[in-house]
């Protein structure tokens, strides 16, 4: 990153070759849609030269990056006009994943957590999927997104919290059909 900082322009495409597909996973994550995240890593690489003078040499660059991700896939989910639908969307996108099934083949249960999910905020999302389906310890995820671990940690909290609340809302919905 130094030398792209520095005006050589090529190494971006390095770069871009080294870190895409784990910028393209937290996209996909976040947003739920694959064209919309391939689309947002584009973006993010095109912020990363247009902001390159902002990177600090000899610092680390994955964390640098993936702020820059994760701002530019809140960008996104803010600038959509209708939170439910886009709440939607993201659990019928999310259903199509198949690391969320439990090794009991339950699929309502599976769907049920899925769509609630869905209706978390990007934040809270983005954590419990690093969280529980790439495995990342919460010193990892404060890295990647520029927090402390503290702050996932809590954030991880508000989400498993919430989570169950809306669950429980779900069910409670159902059981009076």
């Amino acid at each position: 990153m130094s030398a792209v900082r520095a005006g050589q322009t090529d190494f971006l495409g390095v770069l871009f070759e080294r870190y895409q597909k784990k910028a393209f996973g937290l996209c996909r994550r976040m947003v739920g849609d694959p064209a919309s995240a391939d689309d947002l890593v584009q973006e993010s690489f095109l912020r990363v030269l247009r902001y390159r003078a902002s990177y600090r040499d000899g610092s680390s660059f994955a964390p640098w990056l993936f702020r820059i991700v994760r701002n530019v896939c809140l960008d996104h989910i803010g600038s959509r006009q209708k939170e439910d639908a886009a709440h939607e969307r993201a659990a019928t996108e999310q259903s199509n994943d198949r690391r969320f099934a439990p090794p009991g083949p339950d699929p309502e249960r599976v769907d049920l957590v899925r769509r609630a999910l869905g209706r978390l905020s990007p934040e809270q999302r983005s954590v419990l999927l690093l969280k529980r389906v790439d495995g990342l310890s919460y010193a990892e995820i404060a890295e990647r997104l520029g927090t402390t671990e503290g702050a996932e940690r809590v954030r991880a909290h508000r989400a498993l919290r919430r989570l169950r609340t809306i669950i429980q809302t779900f069910e409670a919905a159902a059981n009076e059909v």
